[in-house]
């Protein structure tokens, strides 16, 4: 069986396409764990129609404790022998869970993965992921360049377990990334299906990550910082230090713009040899002077922030 584990809070316009497509499942032996994370709206209601109507479904109603903790909960009463997790504005298509389940039984796999599809208020998007060995993934995930979503996984519960998986419930944004790095880090076996299985709606203005690219990086210091230790604490840093130390810069030049002593303040390895980094000369001139200059350096970089604002997202290394 697999457990399917949607927290809830505020889709009351797009929870109903979620649960539907959970029930167009050609695999039948699931059941759904709805997370009523004290919801103003009526999405909860709508939680408990569908338990109404299908036993598959069970609800649990708490006070607001935010995503990570409405994960956890649902984990917790967790009967299946895979889990699989869906936000409950997206959607999945309906053979993902068969298919998934069918190749993790037959190659008897950690971890399946699938591909994922970003519908845009103006367009689809859809990339397909490649994977390596974990070493690869991991510098990868940390790179960016592997997505670090839980949605298009299916885990076996038995390994998540072995993981003890660490989470912040403080922290909801690169949540994913921080669980996909200790999963990688327990050395798998994965397989993927390259078919986007799985639908992300980019068009919910309550979700966590409906903010600017920068308002989301500087939101995800939490768990930047959750990456760091467990990589220290499992000695993995020297390993992925220069994969760490590109992460750790793209939170810290974001900082520059909000709080200029705290960016200097936070990995100061990441700033001391910006060379490392493919910056156009100028760019990284007043990148140094922001980090290293006190009071001038702040004035000289704000007078160039307008302009260096957005490059470091597309920076090669």
């Amino acid at each position: 069986m697999v457990s399917i584990i949607i927290p809830v809070y505020k889709t009351e316009k797009y929870i109903r396409n979620c649960l539907d497509s959970i029930l167009a499942q050609t695999y039948t032996h699931w059941e759904a764990i709805l997370v009523d994370d004290g919801s103003p709206d009526d999405s909860g209601l709508i939680c408990d129609e569908y338990a109404a109507k299908d036993t598959r479904f069970r609800v649990i109603h708490q006070k607001n404790g935010g995503v990570v903790n409405a994960r956890n909960n649902g984990i917790n009463v967790a009967k299946g022998e895979y889990l699989a997790f869906i936000d409950s504005d997206d959607y999945i298509e309906d053979n993902m869970l068969e298919e998934m389940v069918s190749l993790a039984k037959n190659k008897q796999l950690d971890i399946v993965w699938c591909d994922v599809k970003e519908i845009h208020p103006t367009c689809t998007t859809y990339e397909p992921i490649l994977l390596d060995n974990n070493n690869k993934n991991i510098s990868n995930l940390l790179r960016s360049s592997l997505p670090g979503y839980l949605c298009n996984k299916l885990i076996k519960k038995a390994f998540w377990e072995k993981c003890n998986i660490v989470t912040d419930e403080r922290s909801v944004v690169f949540e994913d990334t921080f669980i996909s790095l200790q999963l990688l880090a327990n050395n798998p076996n994965n397989g993927i299906i390259n078919k986007p299985f799985y639908n992300y709606i980019k068009t919910n203005i309550n979700a966590a990550t409906h903010k600017n690219k920068s308002s989301i990086i500087v939101r995800a210091e939490g768990n930047i910082i959750n990456i760091y230790n467990y990589l220290k604490k499992t000695e993995l840093l020297e390993k992925y230090h220069k994969e760490f130390t590109a992460l750790s810069l793209k939170l810290k030049i974001e900082m520059l713009q909000y709080d200029i002593k705290k960016a200097r303040k936070i990995f100061p390895f990441s700033h001391i040899k910006l060379q490392n980094f493919r910056f156009p000369l100028l760019t990284s001139i007043f990148y140094w002077l922001g980090f290293n200059c006190g009071v001038i350096g702040e004035l000289l970089f704000k007078t160039r922030f307008s302009l260096l604002k957005n490059e470091h997202l597309h920076h090669k290394r």
